[in-house]
């Protein structure tokens, strides 16, 4: 199962986005069930990005952090 709402937040987001970020939506949505179990800097690691990364992705998608994915 995918995060709710992600579909729809990075769609409206994507303009917004750098490439790391763009690379590492589709990882969440791709393997979002495995998401809640990951820490950001091993979410960054599976897209070759650092974990301030995937708490910037999570922002930028209109989350207040990280763990409210």
């Amino acid at each position: 199962m995918i995060i709710p709402l992600l579909p729809g937040r990075v769609q409206q987001g994507h303009s917004k986005l750098t490439r790391s970020q763009v690379a590492l939506t589709q990882y969440i949505l791709q393997q979002g069930e495995e998401i809640p179990f990951l820490f950001p800097v091993e979410l960054g690691s599976k897209v070759h990005a650092l974990d301030a990364t995937a708490t910037r992705s999570c922002i930028a998608l209109g989350y207040s952090e990280y763990a409210d994915l």
